[in-house]
């Protein structure tokens, strides 16, 4: 039996240990903070929007809309992509009318068949959820039947998110299509979609199966299986391909990963995490810094 004084000195020894694993935890995401804001001062295009919107889902909107007020958008010094400006700015808008005429922007280009900001403009409508009126879901009929195979995604996308009927169908059917973008893109909108529809589970599974390894629609694909399914005896095996995909040096892949192992208990080292913050590619130090605001846990490993 254990005397009461050993069970102090036992007591006193974990509720150290648990300080000391907190203070790490806390440094980490200082750092992964601090890794967003540098991100979105000095980087261009894409990954500035991306920095923005990491910060605006870890409960920086106020901060972004200030930031975002000192440029004008058609401006070239703002160093944001024209339809990632709006897009950011509809998501930090601080009420529905603000998010209502950020949204009216990208729907001016996104139901203009001359723009060739179009696409980019459906896409953005499609991951902010954007209400259509039915005119609307017309022209993004007419958008689907015109464009490309992977770009027509982004259109089913935007209709499944208004809850269209066959939409997300669509969207299922194509992992069958054997051609990378297609297939990227449908597993990026279901995990985005959040699927519950069994089929999809079914078609992912099936296509991860089919799909030889080095295919660079692999990522993707097991990103979306690993945010859908909910048989907790895959969980471990979805785990480590995902943390694989994350530590790799593609960084659409990796970012893929990062944003579905939020979904899960982060068990990449803070060393590993550490050295990714520092990686070259903005949208690994992106993914990496979104990752640690975003994680259930952390593990710790003292002076690492």
């Amino acid at each position: 039996m254990i005397a009461p004084r050993q069970l102090l000195r036992i007591g006193s020894f974990f509720c150290l240990l648990g300080g000391l694993m907190a203070s790490d935890t806390d440094t980490l995401k200082e750092a992964a903070l601090e890794t967003l804001w540098q991100v979105l001062k000095n980087e261009q295009g894409w990954p500035k929007v991306h920095a923005a919107e990491a910060l605006i889902d870890c409960g920086y909107a106020a901060e972004i809309r200030n930031f975002c007020d000192a440029f004008s958008p058609e401006t070239a010094n703002s160093g944001f992509p024209l339809i990632g400006y709006y897009r950011v700015r509809a998501r930090c808008g601080s009420d529905l009318h603000e998010r209502a005429l950020w949204l009216d922007h990208l729907k001016r280009r996104a139901l203009d068949f001359e723009s060739p900001l179009q696409v980019l403009a459906i896409e953005s409508l499609a991951k902010l959820q954007a209400p259509l009126i039915e005119e609307e879901r017309l022209k993004v009929r007419e958008f689907i039947r015109t464009a490309s195979h992977e770009n027509a995604l982004f259109g089913w996308w935007l209709l499944a998110s208004n809850d269209t009927p066959k939409a997300q169908d669509a969207v299922r059917e194509a992992l069958a299509v054997k051609e990378v973008k297609s297939q990227s893109r449908a597993a990026l909108v279901l995990r985005m979609l959040n699927s519950r529809d069994s089929r999809v589970l079914e078609q992912l599974l099936q296509t991860i199966k089919e799909e030889p390894p080095e295919s660079l629609a692999i990522p993707h694909l097991i990103a979306a299986a690993a945010c859908l399914d909910r048989d907790p005896a895959r969980l471990a095996t979805w785990q480590a391909r995902l943390e694989e995909i994350f530590l790799s040096e593609n960084p659409a892949s990796a970012y893929q990963a990062a944003q579905a192992l939020m979904k899960l208990t982060l068990l990449i080292s803070p060393k590993s995490l550490r050295l990714r913050l520092a990686h070259p590619q903005p949208d690994i130090r992106i993914g990496t810094a979104w990752l640690i605001l975003k994680s259930r846990g952390l593990l710790c490993d003292h002076g690492s």
